[in-house]
Parts: C-alpha cells; sequence; structure tokens
C-alpha cells in the first residue's frame, strides 16, 4: 500500500469488519502455525494470535511485508504486547512473490486485497506457487479480495471523479482533521486500475499538510 505506517493505520487500523471471518477460518482449520503476507503493521497478525491465545501456548503466527517502515511500527506493537503475543509472533521481510522461509504453516492468508496489488498473471502465479511450498500437508490458503464496482471502473476509464473516502477528527498523532480523497484510472486492455490518493491533515496548531500516493494493482 505505502510506507507511511501512522497514516496506513489511521486508514485501516482500526477495521475490524474481516476479523470474524479470519478467527472462524482459524478455528474451524484448528491451525495453530500461521503466515499473514502483506500483514502491514500487523493488524490481523495480532488478531490471529490473540484467538490463539485465548487457547493455546503452542502456536506460531509470522507476519510478512516488504515495507520495513510498516514492520518497524509493528515490531515496536509487538515489544508493547503480552508475553504469550512477544513468544509466538514474529515479523519478517520479505516479497510474496518470492519470499523463502525455512518453516510450513497451517493456514496461510492474503489479506484485505493484499493479492491484487501483484501486478501481472505471472507474478500472481508465482506468489502462489511459492504459497504452496510454505503449507505444511493439509494446510490451506485463503484470502479475501474486493468485488470490483463496474460503475467505478467503467467512470474511470473517462474522467474519474475524486472521492473523499475518510474524514477523521481528533485520530492521534497532534492532528486534528485528516482527510483522504481518492481517484482511480483503469486500462480495460490490461484490466490494471492505479489510484491516486491524496491525504490532507489539520494539526491541532493549525498548520496543513498534503500529500500525493499512487498506486498500481491487477
Amino acid at each position: 500500500m505505502h510506507d507511511n505506517a501512522w497514516v496506513y493505520d489511521l486508514e485501516i487500523g482500526g477495521y475490524t469488519g474481516d476479523l470474524a471471518f479470519w478467527r472462524s477460518l482459524v478455528q474451524e482449520r484448528k491451525a495453530t502455525r500461521i503466515l499473514d503476507l502483506a500483514c502491514g503493521t500487523g493488524r490481523i497478525t495480532f488478531a490471529a494470535a490473540s484467538f490463539l491465545a485465548e487457547s493455546t501456548t503452542d502456536f506460531r503466527v509470522v507476519g510478512l511485508d516488504n515495507s520495513p517502515p510498516l514492520l518497524e511500527a509493528a515490531r515496536t506493537q509487538l515489544n508493547e504486547s503480552t508475553a504469550a503475543i512477544r513468544d509466538n509472533v514474529e515479523f519478517r521481510e520479505g516479497d510474496m512473490v518470492s519470499f523463502h522461509l525455512e518453516e510450513e504453516f497451517d493456514l496461510i492468508l492474503i489479506g484485505f486485497n493484499s493479492l491484487m496489488y501483484i501486478i501481472g498473471q505471472e507474478n500472481q502465479l508465482a506468489c502462489l506457487r511459492n504459497v504452496r511450498k510454505h503449507l505444511a500437508p493439509g494446510g490451506v490458503l485463503a484470502f479475501d479480495i474486493l468485488v470490483p464496482a463496474l460503475d467505478y471502473l467503467s467512470e474511470a476509464q473517462r474522467m474519474p471523479a475524486v472521492r473523499l473516502e475518510l474524514d477523521l477528527a481528533d485520530p492521534g498523532h497532534g492532528i486534528k482533521q485528516f482527510l483522504r480523497f481518492s481517484t482511480e484510472r483503469y486500462d480495460a486492455a490490461t484490466q490494471v486500475p492505479s489510484q491516486t490518493i491524496f491525504t490532507r491533515s489539520t494539526t491541532t496548531t493549525g498548520d496543513k499538510s498534503a500529500s500525493p500516493i499512487i498506486l498500481t494493482g491487477k
């Protein structure tokens, strides 16, 4: 997604709409060794570890991401966690297309549409092949992706609109108001969308800042 950890957490750190699904999957599969790919700052990683810590001390959860700043934030949170979480969770830097870990997992998950940030079918297939190498016998891969909004894709091929997606008041970090705007373009021939995100923040002292973030996915 991007490398600004506190903005990342402002945008999605408080999202819990998918956690019940991941919890039910962990329970259904009786998984105790879990790999969370594209883990970001560890939103799902910590949730999965917390689920497991309720019933056992013999578990392992690994979060993998290619962003050092996001991993730094995740490790900071890990250091502030309970001993049960600290002792059984690890964050590793790597690309989910080409990572290599010397272990296998009962459950490998790719949450929050992250699979769609892999551009190109060959890279997507490489990711899936790599995942298979890291699955223990009987292990499973689970991922969730967003259903494309066809009206958005149609609009994005013409003159895309700018949308206000997030408006947060007093979210912390000395910020009085945080706004997130986005606009999308879509290439129907390659099926590749690109999204430009603009953030605008106003501090408690009245200072204002704005920055663009450009994302491309498939």
